[in-house]
């Protein structure tokens, strides 16, 4: 019996065999995140997992690591899942495990205006939590009905208010871990809480595994007021959102869409007329100086090209802010690349971006927000259909994006596993804490096997790591035999039932 499935044998003897499951079916379904990963990734690295373990208490968790410590079996937190590109999936299989049972509101403190919660609550829910005390999070996940509270801090997520509040490590002001070796920090421990939500921040899982999170809160504005307003083009629209920046506003969010998102979009809703770029400003705060902003914002725009939408509109696309990727039911699935660009390098990456696109023939979209005064947080994708031998050619445009963002002093916003072959060139800037921290105390390279950093392949000594170059030519290939083909229409993609 090998390691994996011992430990398997022995979890489904502990927790139950409803809980600790090695059911081909059901692993795969855990073997991808919310993007299907292309057979590329299936050649390289053992993405099914042997076991999926679903804990409900901190002490399930303990249970798993200690089982995969003795065993020396790998292992792999998960959240939601509603990462891209490999974030939460194993490399070379081992132990999952599913946090989305651990998802209680445990506390909300009114007087304190904090929440406590279980990692797998989701942003969602915590926010409806918080919302029942007069409270709001000052910032959340732009999954917030499926991504978890422990997932977005381990993946360092940016997200709704990071102009205004920064990220959810800045509102994390505890967190319960459990260690490798089975430890349980809380954020009543002398070290290293209630620092560890900034050790822990886009570590992925490689340092510990998140069960409880205290989050700080704000008490709820008076009014919050969504404003949206029309470029005819993309540049015209990044110009103005640096002048919406420094216009006074004190604007709690500021994000843009393109014109190839809208067109995507009208796949979904032909009937609806067509739409250019736009810019989405979100205001909170006392209603007295709610319209003082809102000219503020408006003089910024206009000054811009832009056109003010009706109020409605703008309602509308906030309330349904949530679904912005819903453009994946086009074709059955999308590839989404988020990452984070200095704000003065952001028309050159965008100008780049649409560049490398046209050069492989790809219909990329462009949106993004305001992860802080100096820099984006720029999230492009294009749609794809494993059917098609087009789409699959079409990841060689990942591994030339994340090169370009580098040229620029960007960097991926997670070490995705289809990026992580270049963690020393492309992905230093999320990697360099995680890693400075692991070897501070890393012992059996077991529970937190790190993959993003040791870049493990699915197979045995000595191939049992990639060579960044054997893996750049990979890609690289693909990407050429795209550029040599016709061109992706993303315009017409392959409807899914």
């Amino acid at each position: 019996m090998s390691r994996a499935n011992d430990a398997a044998h022995r979890l489904g003897g502990i927790l139950g065999t409803d809980r600790a499951s090695g059911d081909f079916f059901e692993t795969g379904l855990y073997s991808h995140d919310m993007t299907a990963l292309p057979k590329l990734a299936a050649l390289s690295w053992r993405t099914r997992p042997d076991v999926v373990v679903i804990p409900r208490s901190t002490e399930d968790v303990k249970t798993v690591l200690a089982v995969a410590r003795k065993r020396n079996v790998p292992v792999v937190p998960r959240g939601a899942g509603t990462t891209m590109f490999g974030a939460s999936v194993p490399t070379r299989g081992g132990i999952l495990i599913d946090m989305r049972s651990m998802n209680k509101i445990l506390n909300v403190d009114k007087d304190s205006a904090r929440i406590e919660a279980e990692a797998g609550c989701t942003w969602l829910d915590a926010m409806k939590a918080a919302e029942s005390a007069k409270l709001i999070l000052p910032v959340h996940s732009v999954f917030a009905p499926s991504s978890t509270l422990g997932g977005s801090l381990a993946s360092g997520m940016l997200g709704f208010g990071a102009l205004k509040h920064g990220g959810p490590r800045d509102w994390a002001v505890g967190s319960e871990v459990v260690l490798e070796d089975g430890t349980a920090l809380t954020p009543s421990d002398p070290l290293p809480p209630p620092q560890a939500s900034v050790l822990l921040e886009g570590s992925e899982g490689t340092l510990g595994i998140i069960t409880k999170v205290t989050l700080k809160c704000l008490p709820a504005p008076e009014e919050v007021r969504p404003l949206a307003y029309s470029f005819p083009t993309l540049p015209d629209a990044l110009r103005s959102i640096m002048a919406a920046v420094n216009c006074g506003a004190d604007a709690w969010h500021i994000g843009f869409l393109d014109e190839v998102h809208f067109k995507f979009q009208r796949n979904l809703e032909p009937e609806k007329p067509e739409r250019n770029c736009e810019v989405y400003v979100i205001l909170e705060g006392a209603k007295d100086k709610m319209a003082e902003r809102e000219r503020a914002v408006d003089s910024a725009m206009t000054s811009a090209a832009g056109t003010k939408l009706p109020n409605d509109d703008a309602m509308r696309s906030w309330q349904s802010r949530f679904d912005v990727f819903r453009t994946r039911r086009v074709s059955g699935g999308l590839v989404f690349i988020p990452s984070v660009v200095p704000a003065n390098k952001l028309a050159e990456a965008v100008a780049k971006t649409r560049a490398l696109a046209a050069k492989m023939k790809i219909g990329v979209a462009l949106t993004g927000f305001m992860a802080g005064k100096d820099s984006v947080c720029l999230l492009p994708y294009y749609l794809t259909d494993e059917s098609r031998m087009t789409s699959r050619l079409a990841i060689g445009f990942v591994p030339r994006f994340y090169k370009m963002l580098a040229g620029l002093g960007g960097h991926p916003q997670g070490t995705e596993l289809l990026n992580h072959y270049r963690t020393k060139q492309v992905a230093a800037a999320p990697a360099k804490r995680p890693m400075a921290v692991r070897t501070s105390f890393e012992q059996a390279g077991t529970a937190s096997p790190a993959r993003k950093i040791e870049r493990h392949t699915r197979y045995l000594p000595p191939f049992n790591k990639v060579h960044p170059g054997l893996m750049a030519v990979r890609l690289g290939v693909k990407g050429g035999m795209r550029r040599l083909g016709g061109r992706y229409r993303y315009d017409q993609p392959k409807r899914t039932k």
